[in-house]
């Protein structure tokens, strides 16, 4: 990010990262919420808060394409299912 561009604030840790992971079922379907609103952007893992973004760079989009990533890492599988998409 250049010093120009306004900044992207990561508010502080939620929780302990041990107490986070302890609401992901490592063997089973996890719900993953996406709740995002003007800049404000929430992501749920079986309805714990895991992160919170609060964009308010003026030149952010505002609109755009729903996206399924997955990061490089070790092997491992991934699978998505009943995907539902609602405007707020």
């Amino acid at each position: 990010m250049s010093s120009s561009e306004p900044p992207r604030n990561a508010i502080s840790p939620l929780a302990d990262p041990v107490q986070l992971l302890a609401a992901v079922k490592a063997k089973d379907w996890n719900d993953y919420t996406v709740l995002a609103k003007g800049g404000s952007v929430v992501l749920k893992i079986n309805g714990v808060a895991m992160c919170e973004l609060d964009d308010r760079d003026p030149e952010r989009l505002v609109h755009g394409w729903l996206a399924l990533q997955v990061h490089v890492g070790p092997p491992m599988c991934v699978q998505f299912k009943d995907i539902y998409l609602r405007r707020l």
